[in-house]
């Protein structure tokens, strides 16, 4: 995960705490809406819109997805130059009765993202979309394997070779 700005407290956060508050499940004493992001324009993407998955893959309801993208563009930052420094593709909103914790995932899949279905996780026509709108810069090592062609060419050399430790070598036989 790159290193990125912390995200301000906005209003977009606010509003999705009072909503979780009013309308989400408690267990134990709180209440965690976990997401993942699928652009409108991903042909994996039935509902040609875009919105939010939940770790079984299913589509939140319209007015949750609302409030997640109002929270995902209030949260993306740019840097010093004005650089886009990329929308958060994963998010975990947990209330208690006086905390809030927001963590957000922008280049990878987090350990807290239990997926049940295998099928949950960021779509790649999400993923390369993102990826574009992002100054060069502040893409990760790895989005070089979104390019188109990579299935005819190939993945780059650089992000194939496989280290090998000082003093390793071929086995004593």
């Amino acid at each position: 995960e790159a290193e990125r700005a912390p995200a301000a407290e906005s209003g977009a956060l606010g509003r999705l705490v009072t909503w979780m508050r009013a309308n989400h499940p408690w267990e134990e004493g709180s209440c965690t809406v976990t997401a993942a992001f699928v652009d409108g324009a991903d042909p994996e993407n039935r509902y040609r819109a875009d919105g939010f998955l939940d770790e079984q893959g299913r589509r939140l309801g319209d007015e949750l997805c609302a409030l997640l993208g109002d929270l995902r563009l209030t949260d993306a930052v740019g840097d010093a130059d004005g650089d886009a420094s990329g929308r958060w593709l994963y998010v975990r909103v947990r209330i208690t009765a006086d905390e809030v914790t927001v963590d957000r995932a922008h280049d990878h899949l987090p350990r807290w993202w239990r997926s049940r279905t295998g099928a949950a996780e960021a779509w790649p026509g999400t993923v390369a979309r993102e990826m574009a709108r992002r100054a060069p810069h502040r893409r990760p090592s790895w989005a070089g394997l979104l390019a188109e062609d990579i299935p005819r060419t190939g993945a780059p050399a650089h992000l194939c070779a496989v280290p090998v430790p000082e003093g390793a070598g071929a086995p004593a036989g």
